[in-house]
Parts: C-alpha cells; sequence; structure tokens
C-alpha cells in the first residue's frame, strides 16, 4: 500500500505544476481606470493690510497678510508696479509710496490652473 500512497503523491504533486506553469501563450490584458479632477481654482480666503505710517518718508512698508485655497503661489502688487511672488499663504512687508495718495495693494491667488480672482484694498498715509 505504502508504494501506491507514494506513486499518487508524485502524480497528483507532477499534475499541479504543469497546471501551475501550463496556461495560455496569448497575452494578458488589464484595464485601469483613470480619474480626471478639475483641479479647484486658486481662491484668497484672508487678505489683512496694516496701516501706512509714513512720518516724513517719501516710502513706507505696510503688513501684508493673506491666506488661500488651492493656489501654489500668490503675487502681490502695489498699484501698477510689478508683482513680487510669494507662497501661497504668509505675511510680507511691501513698500508703499508716501506722497498722501491712496494706494491699491492687490493679491492674485496662483495655481496650475492658472491665476485666480484677484483682490484688493487701498491703503492711505494715516
Amino acid at each position: 500500500m505504502r508504494g501506491r500512497v507514494g506513486w499518487l503523491l508524485v502524480v497528483v504533486v507532477a499534475t499541479a505544476l504543469v497546471a501551475g506553469c501550463g496556461g495560455s501563450s496569448g497575452s494578458e490584458t488589464v484595464t485601469t481606470e483613470s480619474t480626471t479632477t478639475e483641479a479647484a481654482p486658486a481662491e484668497v480666503t484672508s487678505f489683512d493690510i496694516g496701516d501706512l505710517n509714513c512720518g516724513a518718508a517719501t516710502t513706507a512698508p505696510v503688513t501684508v497678510t493673506w491666506e488661500t485655497a488651492s493656489a501654489t503661489a500668490v503675487e502681490i502688487a502695489v498699484d501698477s508696479f510689478s508683482p513680487a511672488g510669494k507662497g501661497p499663504s504668509g505675511t510680507t512687508n511691501v513698500v508703499v509710496p508716501c506722497d498722501d495718495e491712496s494706494h491699491t495693494i492687490t493679491i492674485t491667488p496662483q495655481s496650475d490652473a492658472g491665476a485666480g480672482e484677484p483682490e484688493s484694498k487701498e491703503v492711505s498715509p494715516s
């Protein structure tokens, strides 16, 4: 009886190996799904400016603080001066002329999808 069990075991193992190695000679088809999501537009969620304290100076710093959503950076401009690039949230000082005029500080959020809606605030010497 022992010989039959051993022989049967060899047949079972050999059959399993052939079944595992065999198979089709065709190629496998793999299906994948991809989802494209549209990026949310960059937006300013918080934007504050400090006071313009000129004294006798011709220019003075104004503190600008901001936070954004879905932005990778912001551009901050004073009037029509070239904007400065900054991070998506933070605090910085911008230089504003002290000429008894009102000046506009504009922050524009940026993302991979492009520029978001700019926000502006006026500042005047105090």
